[in-house]
């Protein structure tokens, strides 16, 4: 009786086999894992799937290699700025990446610029010593509130905003010898936290965790801030003379050194990357130029460095090589403001003091565009007073005296 059983069942599931619902050749879709042997399943749903053959006779399945579909960058809140809100004067008028326009007030320059770590809101300094807070998730930038001008803050030498919006560092005196800490808070107040004096001091530049300022002229010291003020921090950066630049999560400091030994022609001449860990602070890396370096970068990965000097030549070093190598240069009209090396490693954008912004692609090794601000026809320069580029390393702010124009670069570098 069993026997008989068995039977039917079988010759029933070779009847289903048979079916209209079944073919000898089935496409089965399998994600697979191309670092794997063979896998049924992957938590990669992006990646494009695989054909699976099982012919009658033969039920070994045969994989073919998955391919991995191009990255997609992650969306800010940026991303809704919405280039359509310009004005047609001002469509025209600036380069075609502009997604936002804003206004300053009649006669004052914004004299520096800062993203918040979130993307969502961007603080100008101005000229006149006041602070504005914009809100930068919408389709145009909305002004949040505006402190009132400061004439403590109007004859400024240099001021650092700290990452995230909430400190200012100001130096005044000619020569610079006083260090100022400012709390701002999002209800646009603005507070004087603490004050110290020095023989000599030039520059000022924030730790990406706002916890850590260095300030110096030639040398660098350590503070550490909170709402109590500055407290010096064991560890400096000996001989470290502007274009402050701290490398990645922060675990790295960059400058252009002064070397007794190098000056005159070479003065400043050099650059140097320290390591930092706790309180121990230990040099990493000395590259030497012909030229006073006016401008640098280090990329997070700490494998390549742009520099640029006085001779109107961009630098991009190599540094994983033993000595570091440097590629040919590209050749620029303007001395250079600023560098930033974008967090992947793939461009450079290079913003002089006036005209033409460059984006320079790393990997093939060539300018990818150049951004255009000099009015068309007309022979005059447009100068730029301040920058900052976003976490998204998508946007950048770019103040022209009292307007500031948002662009993004996506266009550009992609």
């Amino acid at each position: 009786m069993r026997t008989w059983i068995g039977w039917i069942g079988l010759a029933v599931g070779m009847t289903l086999l048979s079916g209209a619902g079944c073919q000898k050749k089935a496409d089965i879709a399998v994600a697979v894992d191309p670092n794997a042997n063979a896998k049924l399943a992957s938590p990669e749903p992006i990646k494009k799937i695989a054909k699976v053959e099982i012919p009658d006779e033969n039920y070994e399945l045969k994989f073919t290699k998955a391919e991995e579909t191009p990255p997609v960058a992650k969306r800010s809140s940026l991303d809704r700025l919405d280039r359509n809100e310009l004005t047609p004067e001002d469509r025209q008028r600036w380069p075609a990446e502009t997604v936002a326009v804003i206004p300053g007030p009649a006669g004052v320059s914004v004299r520096d610029l800062a993203f918040t770590p979130d993307q969502s809101r961007l603080v100008r300094a101005l000229l006149d010593g006041s602070f504005e807070f914009w809100d930068v998730t919408g389709a145009r930038p909305r002004l949040l509130s505006k402190t009132d001008p400061d004439e403590r803050l109007t004859k400024v030498r240099c001021r650092a905003f700290s990452s995230d919006g909430q400190w200012l560092a100001t130096i005044h005196g000619v020569p610079g010898n006083t260090l100022r800490l400012w709390k701002l808070s999002d209800s646009g107040n603005l507070r004087l936290v603490d004050s110290r004096e020095f023989k000599r001091v030039e520059d000022v530049a924030f730790h990406p965790n706002g916890k850590m300022l260095v300030c110096g002229s030639i040398g660098a010291d350590r503070f550490a801030v909170s709402d109590q003020g500055l407290t010096p921090l064991a560890g400096s950066f000996p001989g470290a003379h502007g274009c402050y630049t701290f490398v990645g999560p922060g675990d790295a400091f960059a400058s252009p050194v002064f070397n007794q030994a190098r000056n005159g022609p070479l003065y400043c001449s050099e650059m140097k990357i320290w390591n930092i860990a706790d309180d121990r602070i230990s040099e990493s890396l000395l590259l030497q130029h012909d030229r006073h370096v006016k401008a640098l970068a280090v990329s997070r990965d700490r494998k390549l460095v742009a520099t640029s000097c006085l001779e109107l030549k961009v630098w991009i070093w190599d540094v994983t090589a033993v000595p570091p190598t440097k590629r040919t240069p590209f050749t620029v009209s303007r001395w250079m403001k600023d560098l930033h090396l974008t967090t992947d490693g793939q461009y450079l954008i290079a913003i002089p003091y006036a005209d033409d912004v460059i984006v320079w692609n790393l990997q093939k090794d060539r300018q990818e565009k150049a951004l255009h601000f000099s009015p068309a026809g007309k022979g005059t320069s447009v100068g730029f007073s301040a920058n900052a580029l976003a976490a998204d390393d998508r946007h950048l702010a770019i103040s022209t005296n009292a307007v500031t124009l948002i662009l993004r670069l996506s266009s550009a570098a992609k």
